[in-house]
C-alpha cells in the first residue's frame, strides 16, 4: 500500500512549483510542462504580461475537453522560448523527494481536469 501525501507536503510543492515557474516568466521563458501544457504569457504592453496556460492536445483529449474557437488564438502568447521544469532542482530546495514532488503535482493537474 501507497503512503499518503500530506496536505502540507501539497501546498509545499505546489508553492516551489508556481514560485520556480514564475521566476521563468519573469525571464521571458515559457514552462512547457509535459502532459499538461504550455505555462507562458500574453505580452499585452513592454510592461504588462499576462499569464496563460495552453493545454496539450493530450492533456485536452484524455478529460474530454476542447478549446472554444474563440479561446484557440495562441498567436499572442509568448510560447517561443521554453524551458521544462527542474523537478529534481525545484524538489531538493523545499526538501521533497523529487518522485513525491511529481505525483504531487501529477495529481494536482490530474483533479485541474477533471
Amino acid at each position: 500500500m501507497g503512503s499518503v501525501i500530506s496536505k502540507a507536503t501539497y501546498d509545499l510543492v505546489w508553492q516551489a512549483f508556481t514560485k520556480w515557474t514564475q521566476a521563468e516568466l519573469d525571464k521571458g521563458r515559457a514552462v512547457n510542462v509535459a502532459g499538461f501544457g504550455i505555462i507562458g504569457y500574453e505580452e499585452l504592453r513592454d510592461n504588462m504580461r499576462i499569464p496563460f496556460i495552453k493545454l496539450s492536445e493530450n492533456f485536452l483529449g484524455s478529460h474530454g475537453l476542447e478549446y472554444k474557437p474563440e479561446m484557440a488564438d495562441f498567436r499572442r502568447v509568448k510560447t517561443d522560448i521554453k524551458t521544462q521544469p527542474a523537478y529534481a532542482s525545484i524538489a531538493k530546495s523545499v526538501d521533497v523527494e523529487k518522485g513525491t514532488f511529481q505525483t504531487v503535482l501529477g495529481n494536482i493537474f490530474q483533479v485541474t481536469g477533471e
